[in-house]
This record gives C-alpha cells, structure tokens and sequence, in this order.
C-alpha cells in the first residue's frame, strides 16, 4: 500500500511549478511507473517468446502454451499470433475469423518495428485496448508478429487498486489526439475531453498538452478538480492525478 498525503495542492492558476506536496509528486511518479512497468513487462515477455523455437516454428500449436502463459499474468489482457497476410490466433479463442491487416500498426511491425501504445477496440473481444506488438524473425525476415491487447478499463483497475487510492483521488491518462486512454471512470475510456462542452476542461486539456508536466484546476461535472500531470516516457501519454473539491 502506498500510504501518502492526498491533499495534492495545486496552484489556482494553470503553473509549471509545484505548489505540490512531495507527497503528491511521489504518487504520480509511482502512478507512471505502474503504468509503464506493466506494458514494458509484457513486450518483455513477447520479445523473449519470439527467440523461441516455439514461436519461431510458426505453428499456433506449438506456441499457444507459452503465450498462454503470458496472457495469465496481472494484467487483463489478450495475447496474440499473427501471420504476415493479417490473419491471426488468440489464446482464448484460436483462429479468428478477422484480419489485422487494416491496423495502423500492422504494416510497422512488418518493417521490423516494435509497436506500443496503438489504440484499438479489439476485433476479437469488442473490448477497448492499447497493443504492444513485436516482430518475429526468421533469418533476418520479418515472418509474422506476436502482440498483446492490453484493456485499458482493466489496467485503470490495477492501478487503482494497486495505489490504493482514496475515492476523492481521481486519476486518467491522455494522448496527443487527445483521448483519454486510461482513468478511475472506466465509462470514459476513449473519449475526447476536449470535445465535451465545457471550457474550463477544454482550457486544461490544452495546457496539459503543451507543457511535459505541471498541475491545473477545472471544473468537471459540477466540482472542481485539482490535478498534476506528467508525460510518460514509454507511452507518451499525459498522466494525471489529482482531487474532487466538493
């Protein structure tokens, strides 16, 4: 349990200084460290399994044991094989009936690059996710790629709890879009909160967007909110924490 102060101070006006408690400054860090360390953990895992000869056997028999075994890990998630014409396996379901040849990602990862962060909603669970995803190859090529759709209510879940927080604490994260990609109300995962017909927020929105860490006031939903934000360096998203004023 991460036992801190929760009355995260922020200044009235929009500042890139810290009229912050330590202690508050200490939760976010920790915050962006879960976050991060449960997505570096499973591209770990899928960069080891894709040296195996499981996997480099390009059999979904031979393999679905050992991806099987990543999928059971604390983060809710789905892990998956796919071949180079988009077709793929998941453990929980086999074969699906689907192609991941239209994804954003699919043709980077079929360069060679590694891909984290890509926002989907799940072709196979219907589920709103983020994908890690890495190449396998074989003599030098690319042959197909082993991911993972991590779900982002399930994720917030785990960082809730893991951090123990207070329910006056809120927490979300945004991309650039902006999107909001993780946060304690599950209900507003990919939302955009600089749409929502509110200046206050849309004004936060945009300042968070400009500056790598800070802390801002607005009103949501009729109370105010005091948070501090800071970019992660694995996501790049914009991780805030804060409180409800009643």
């Amino acid at each position: 349990m991460i036992a801190l102060n929760w009355q995260i101070c922020a200044a009235e006006e929009p500042s890139s200084d810290p009229g912050l408690t330590l202690d508050g400054k200490i939760a976010l860090s920790a915050m962006i460290a879960l976050v991060d360390g449960h997505i570096e953990k499973m591209v770990d895992f899928l960069d080891i399994l894709t040296l195996t000869g499981e996997v480099k056997s390009l059999d979904w028999e031979k393999m679905k044991p050992l991806l099987a075994k990543v999928q059971q890990d604390d983060v809710p998630s789905t892990v998956w094989f796919a071949r180079t014409d988009g077709s793929y396996c998941t453990v929980d379901k086999g074969a699906v009936d689907k192609n991941l040849k239209d994804r954003d990602y699919f043709p980077k990862v079929m360069a060679g690059e590694k891909v984290i962060g890509a926002l989907v909603v799940s072709k196979s669970t219907g589920k709103k996710g983020m994908v890690v995803a890495v190449p396998i190859k074989i003599n030098g090529k690319v042959s197909g790629m082993l991911g993972a759709t991590i779900f982002l209510d399930g994720l917030s879940m785990s960082i809730k709890q893991e951090m123990k927080l207070p329910d006056n604490v809120i927490f979300y994260a945004i991309n650039d879009q902006p999107c909001i990609t993780l946060s304690w109300r599950t209900d507003l995962i990919f939302d955009n909160p600089a749409k929502q017909e509110n200046p206050s927020l849309s004004k936060a929105i945009e300042y968070m967007l400009s500056r790598e860490k800070g802390t801002v006031e607005y009103t949501f939903t009729g109370k105010k909110r005091k948070v501090i934000f800071q970019t992660s360096p694995l996501t790049g998203w914009w991780l805030a924490l804060g409180v409800v004023k009643d």
